[in-house]
């Protein structure tokens, strides 16, 4: 079942567009970025048996598909249109309401500190928050700058820092969420460490 909701969301965004507004950055691929939060949400849930792992799973697999059509209200349009995708599909009525409930609220990430969230909400959020971090931010960072025109190593090393002071508070709710997130920001920190060494090296 998720192989068949997959090939419609990868289907969907060949449809109605994949590429970020700029053409130069297509490597942040919203479907590439699906599969990796899939990934880090079947890690999440690892021994876990509070899950209702079928109603997460399907969530993380629409939960950006509206982002074709803008990034602004994009968990609305996309809970829209998993809904109608699961009438379509002859899915029970309880859990299409129950992962478009997931998917309408993903972005509201103020609700993982709520102590009434449900835990596939949580774990949707975190998985989402902890794609691009660690390796991947650097990466991500550092081909932004250079396509907009660094000037220098120094351009980005600051474009990697900006970004880091925007992290400093980890915050995700569950205890692997947050041992993944901390180990990213180490990666980050020695990395900008080195950088900046090897930058101002005389």
């Amino acid at each position: 079942m998720y192989e068949e909701h997959l090939n419609y969301v990868k289907e969907y965004f060949a449809l109605h567009g994949d590429v970020p507004p700029n053409p130069l950055m297509a490597f942040r691929s919203k479907y590439q970025h699906t599969l990796r939060v899939l990934g880090w949400a079947k890690r999440l849930v690892r021994e876990r048996k509070d899950v209702d792992t079928d109603i997460l799973f399907t969530a993380v697999i629409f939960h950006d598909i509206g982002c074709s059509e803008g990034k602004e209200f994009h968990a609305e349009r996309s809970a829209k249109i998993f809904y109608e995708y699961g009438l379509k599909m002859n899915l029970d009525l309880t859990f299409i309401e129950r992962v478009k409930g997931l998917i309408s609220l993903h972005s509201s990430k103020e609700l993982l500190k709520e102590k009434d969230t449900p835990i596939e909400l949580i774990i949707l959020m975190e998985a989402d928050l902890l794609d691009e971090e660690g390796a991947l931010r650097i990466v991500w960072y550092s081909l932004d700058k250079g396509i907009s025109g660094a000037q220098s190593y120094l351009d980005v090393y600051k474009h990697i820092i900006m970004g880091s002071n925007k992290r400093l508070i980890n915050p995700m709710v569950t205890e692997k969420a947050q041992y993944y997130w901390n180990e990213k920001q180490k990666i980050v920190e020695e990395f900008t460490r080195q950088l900046e060494d090897d930058i101002t090296v005389n």
